[in-house]
Parts: C-alpha cells; sequence; structure tokens
C-alpha cells in the first residue's frame, strides 16, 4: 500500500466512521492514530504519539498508520499555522 492510499484510507475511516463520534469539543486538538487495515484507533493527548503508537502496535503489529488532530485538517504544521475543520475554504 502506498502512502498515498494509506492517507486516502485514513481520511475515509476518520470521514465515514469516526468523525461524528469523536469530533467532539473534549476531543478538539487530540491526536488520532488509525490503522486503515482495521479501523482500530487510539485517541490522546497531543505528544503521547509513541505512546499512542507503541498500543495501536501493540494489537495490529502489522498496522499501517494514518494520524490526524481531532478538529483540525492536518496533524501537525510546518511553516504555517494548523487550521480548524470550520475554517476550509468553500
Amino acid at each position: 500500500m502506498t502512502m498515498e492510499e494509506i492517507i486516502a484510507r485514513g481520511k475515509s475511516i476518520y470521514e465515514l466512521q469516526l468523525r461524528t463520534r469523536l469530533a467532539i469539543p473534549e476531543n478538539l486538538g487530540k491526536l488520532l492514530m488509525i490503522d486503515v487495515d482495521t479501523g482500530d484507533y487510539e485517541i490522546g493527548e497531543d505528544g503521547n504519539d509513541v505512546e499512542l503508537f507503541r498500543n495501536l502496535r501493540s494489537r495490529h503489529p502489522q498496522a499501517k498508520i494514518f494520524s490526524l488532530k481531532v478538529g483540525f485538517r492536518t496533524a501537525d504544521a510546518v511553516g504555517t499555522s494548523l487550521q480548524l475543520e470550520q475554517e476550509q475554504a468553500a
């Protein structure tokens, strides 16, 4: 599976299966890691990425993992600021 396929599948799982359940105020800005093969996920505070990764990999050793910050368009920003989903241009 290519990186592009992992990204596409991860975004699809988030949008179709997880977003309505997880994109709530208390999760805003939390890190979400999704195994794109199983749909299983870990969610936690930003900065706990190693722990989240290990937890997911302990259940699925061959996991292909997609991550994002809940409520934001991307997980991290380089040379710009993070943008809330609601701020996306129409």
